[in-house]
């Protein structure tokens, strides 16, 4: 497993991210046991560092699963968000550990929850768009999630996918083929819960497998296509809104 530190993706640890203990074990830059740790001292498992980072937070971050089982059992609150608005399940989300964000969904994290920017859960996935990480979210039961929730520019999850979608693939690739239909099936299955909780059910927009034309994702609750995101875009939302970099700067 990546250690916070081999990453090379922050200097000044201590002075900068201000880690308690707890912090410094479970991103592997200190010696010591989480659990003999939290045995003898669990006053600061929820204590946020510089960036608002929480023990579980980081263990989120870098997947490491036994360090999050451990800080649940000792009682981590899932849902402090750091200084981003970014909780843990944001923070598994965008580093692509989906089997991270299955056992906090499963203790009960808010995949509605938004980041500082309005952006969910489902809008991370939609971002990175990895066939294993939507093929395995497609057969977990990941709760009622908004598919239809907005970011601050106005843009939907099925907006990011088709926007970074084009960016990475060339129409006919067989990979991108693949990726856009299990896009398409988490989404079908999401918006059928969403009918269902809410009574707007529309079963047209229902049939993922239907014909699209080129550069249109599906069909909104009114059945108008939904906007692709296009266009020119301004400087904070050209940037890459889930860059590895981004994540670690203050």
């Amino acid at each position: 497993m990546a250690t916070a530190l081999s990453t090379g993706l922050f200097p000044a640890i201590d002075e900068s991210l201000q880690f308690t203990r707890l912090h410094k074990i479970v991103c592997r830059l200190s010696p010591g046991s989480l659990g003999e740790q939290l045995q003898l001292d669990d006053t600061d498992i929820d204590v946020q560092d510089d960036l608002g980072r929480t023990p579980l937070s980081w263990a989120a971050t870098l997947g490491d699963a036994e360090a999050l089982a451990l800080l649940r059992e000792a009682g981590a609150n899932i849902m402090i968000a750091d200084r981003r608005g970014r909780q843990p399940i944001h923070c598994a989300d965008a580093f692509g550990s989906f089997k991270m964000m299955g056992a906090l969904l499963e203790a009960g994290a808010d995949p509605n929850a938004g980041d500082i920017a309005g952006r969910t859960f489902l809008h991370i996935i939609a971002y990175w768009a990895e066939e294993e990480m939507l093929k395995a979210l497609a057969e977990m039961d990941i709760g009622l999630v908004d598919p239809y929730a907005v970011d601050k520019y106005g843009h939907t999850a099925a907006d990011w996918f088709e926007n970074c979608y084009s960016e990475r693939y060339e129409p006919g690739d067989a990979k991108g083929d693949r990726v856009r239909e299990q896009f398409k099936k988490l989404m079908h299955i999401q918006r059928r819960r969403w009918a269902q909780s809410t009574g707007t059910a529309n079963e047209h927009e229902f049939d993922y497998r239907s014909e699209e034309r080129e550069g249109e994702y599906d069909n909104d609750d009114n059945g108008s296509e939904a906007e692709v995101v296009g266009g020119e875009r301004d400087a904070e939302e050209e940037e890459s809104f889930f860059d590895a970099q981004e994540i670690w700067e203050s």
